[in-house]
């Protein structure tokens, strides 16, 4: 199937852990498709018809069977980015929280909300009941091949270059940054590019460990990891 415009007969839901570059993937798809769905845990946006349109009910993407994209990224650096944006915190206090000594027992509350994420996550890795093809944050965060062929592959289409080259230039950090700096606050939202003020922070994989002390990183990948080996 080419994918020159926009396909309007499909639908294809993005779900991941909040933090883990899914609004790229989102952004790279709304580009292919009409309809692009995008979930965490309990809750799915649908921006197609223009506007925003939020459905929350637990369990509520295993009630979909259309083809569906995982982006996932190492569960430390994914709690870090997550930690900063849920606590609004500036890149100087976040970074003097990860240098206290107690910072896990300071970050406890957002630890076990966090997990509750990556339960839903293996869920629905088990339970979805159409295609899943999961991306891994540290090979597409900046390797846009990867991402389009993982796509032509798994979704059996063929983008053209002018389509490749439109998600290239609409999509990159820059313009997302640019988008970003006209947003007065952290909840301030671009329905467009989905991306919202405070949105972009660390790109770079296995930032967590030039934040965290050797004893933090070492606890906190040992309760990140755990719930995968339930």
């Amino acid at each position: 199937m080419s994918a020159n415009v926009n396909d309007k007969n499909n639908t294809v839901l993005v779900y991941s852990v909040p933090r883990t570059g899914s609004t790229l993937i989102w952004q790279c798809l709304n580009n292919i498709y009409a309809k692009v769905l995008k979930s965490h845990k309990d809750e799915i946006w649908d921006y197609s018809s223009g506007f925003k349109m939020r459905i929350e009910k637990p369990k509520i993407t295993l009630d979909y069977s259309c083809p569906c994209i995982i982006s996932e990224r190492d569960n430390v650096d994914t709690f870090l980015s997550w930690y900063k944006f849920k606590n609004n915190l500036s890149l100087e206090l976040f970074k003097e929280e990860c240098a206290q000594d107690n910072f896990l027992d300071i970050a406890e509350k957002t630890i076990l909300h966090f997990q509750k994420y990556l339960k839903d996550l293996k869920e629905v890795k088990l339970y979805y009941k159409g295609p899943l093809l999961v991306l891994q944050y540290e090979k597409f965060w900046n390797n846009y091949d990867y991402i389009f062929c993982e796509f032509e592959k798994f979704l059996k289409i063929t983008l053209s270059t002018e389509i490749k080259n439109t998600i290239r230039n609409t999509t990159n950090r820059k313009a997302n940054m640019l988008v970003q700096n006209q947003m007065k606050s952290t909840y301030e939202h671009d329905q467009k590019t989905h991306i919202h003020g405070n949105h972009i922070s660390f790109a770079t994989p296995n930032y967590s460990e030039k934040i965290l002390n050797q004893k933090a990183l070492t606890k906190l990948k040992e309760i990140l990891y755990s719930e995968e080996k339930l």
